[in-house]
């Protein structure tokens, strides 16, 4: 081989070498942005509802002989950024109905044809183990005029299986959980019922919010309902489904050339929040001897992948019980909801929103091992918010009094809530 031959080949080594490194380059970038390093259960967001782009059309021209021609459409992204899983609605309002009709929207019955729909909640079981305080939470639906899907049983007494919502979010054990219904005095109650084999964590994550809630449809009140998993390793990024509305320019002002439309999109959705900790049990607070931890306190700045987060658990031991002081707060951008009044989170509802139906959470679990806590509020009570934030105080009795020495543990606390969050856009219509 010359001397040219050998430059040639170098240089074709060279370039080899070079490609290849760039193809590991590329295969590292491309590893670190996706699934693989995602991070998942942190982060503030929640379910997010936007309009896509140019929908609805920034600009529409009214034809008033060719009728056809005053379609339009509107499309919405939803997507769920959380953690958890989630049942919601959009509605389209913030545009005159008397100038503009969007397919299956019924504005009309909102004069007085549809009824009010509140859902209420007990503490009917005891902390005693998951499974006894799980069984006996009991609810009330006062709907008038709206429907469950149920089965038959006899004249006052009927329920439904939540095996559907267990085969869409994918999760089998939910098949094992049914709700019996009884009416008495005219109101629908109910309780939940579950398998011999059920086990508690197919709960977390918002499937016992969703449970509970299955009564109720955001589909009433001119509701599109969705049910999305959250962004875990199951669903990376989060599942997403697409809504779409057509709209009519149907009346046209007299005296106007042109006219905005605004559209504001409405967003209400059930959420949760789910954290676990690891937290320092101390039987002895008061002994000086070396442990491997010290009772203190966690704070948390990311979130736990949810708009409603906890911030800040400070753990107080004594001899017998440990107290956590919870910190919770609004860290997203839109309004909590009480989840017994999320029908009135829409637009439509008949019912009368006031401002105690709006900043409540539950706690929906909190325990320590397969000790439930005593809470303040408990299980079945709201908890304010005040000024976005709020402090629950819950309480572990020591299981095992004989250890002198300190020892880790996870602590469990998952929260429940409505959510509700706007999008606005606007459409300008030029009539030619």
């Amino acid at each position: 081989m010359n001397k040219g031959e050998k430059m040639k080949f170098g240089k074709l080594i060279f370039v080899a070498l070079l490609l290849i490194t760039m193809m590991f380059t590329s295969c590292d970038r491309t590893s670190s942005s996706g699934s693989f390093n995602r991070e998942y259960y942190v982060g503030t967001e929640g379910v997010e509802a936007s309009f896509q782009r140019n929908s609805p059309p920034s600009k529409l021209y009214y034809h008033e002989d060719f009728p056809e021609d005053n379609v339009f459409q509107i499309h919405v992204d939803v997507i769920n950024k959380g953690s958890s899983h989630s049942k919601g609605g959009i509605y389209l309002t913030g545009y005159d109905p008397s100038k503009i009709k969007i397919e299956g929207i019924d504005i009309d019955k909102t004069t007085g044809n549809w009824n009010d729909c509140d859902i209420g909640f007990a503490l009917g079981g005891t902390l005693d183990s998951w499974d006894s305080f799980w069984k006996g939470f009991q609810g009330s639906i006062n709907c008038v005029d709206r429907g469950v899907s149920t089965y038959y049983q006899d004249d006052d007494n009927w329920g439904f299986s939540i095996e559907e919502l267990g085969q869409k979010l994918g999760i089998k054990l939910l098949e094992d959980v049914k709700i019996d219904f009884n009416q008495i005095n005219g109101q629908d109650t109910y309780n939940l019922n579950f398998g011999d084999n059920f086990q508690i964590d197919a709960l977390n994550h918002g499937a016992g919010l969703l449970v509970l809630m299955s009564g109720m449809s955001f589909n009433w009140y001119n509701g599109r309902e969705y049910l999305l998993n959250g962004n875990t390793i199951d669903y990376p990024g989060g599942e997403r489904t697409i809504e779409s509305f057509e709209g009519t320019i149907s009346n046209w002002p007299e005296g106007l050339n042109k006219m905005n439309a605004p559209f504001q999109l409405v967003n209400c959705y059930l959420y949760s929040t789910f954290m676990n900790v690891n937290v320092c049990i101390d039987p002895e607070p008061y002994d000086e001897r070396k442990k491997v931890c010290s009772p203190g306190t966690h704070t948390f700045s990311n979130g736990q992948g949810a708009p409603v987060g906890i911030t800040k658990v400070e753990t107080i031991s004594t001899k017998s019980k440990v107290v956590f002081h919870i910190e919770i707060k609004n860290l997203g951008d839109g309004q909590v909801f009480n989840i017994g009044s999320m029908t009135k989170c829409g637009p439509y509802s008949p019912g009368r929103l006031t401002q105690r139906e709006l900043n409540q959470v539950y706690i929906l679990d909190a325990r320590v091992g397969d000790q439930q806590l005593k809470c303040t509020p408990d299980r079945g009570r709201a908890i304010d918010m005040v000024d976005g934030s709020a402090i629950v105080d819950c309480t572990y009795l020591i299981d095992y009094g004989t250890v002198k020495s300190a020892y880790e543990t996870p602590l469990i606390v998952e929260l429940g809530y409505g959510y509700q969050e706007i999008d606005i856009a606007n459409m300008e219509v030029i009539k030619i």
